[in-house]
């Protein structure tokens, strides 16, 4: 599931093409915390994945999805 998240954090901020700064900000989250998601360190909240679903303008539908595909394969 970690590669999972990291991935998804790390492809939408380059589809977006901001900095981790900028997403940081939108998600109201410090650098650590964030750099530690996209690099796979840790595991977000539950808060934290709806602030990222909503700021960063993933399909919801299509991220859980994977997510549950994801822990079928795991």
């Amino acid at each position: 599931m970690k590669e999972y998240i990291k991935n998804e954090f790390g492809k939408r901020r380059y589809e977006l093409g901001i900095s981790q700064a900028e997403m940081e900000s939108r998600m109201e989250i410090s650098t650590r915390q964030y750099s530690n998601l996209e690099t796979g360190k840790s595991l977000c909240s539950m808060k934290t994945l709806a602030l990222f679903l909503e700021h960063s303008g993933v399909n919801k539908d299509e991220f859980i999805s994977g997510l549950v595909e994801t822990f079928k394969s795991e």
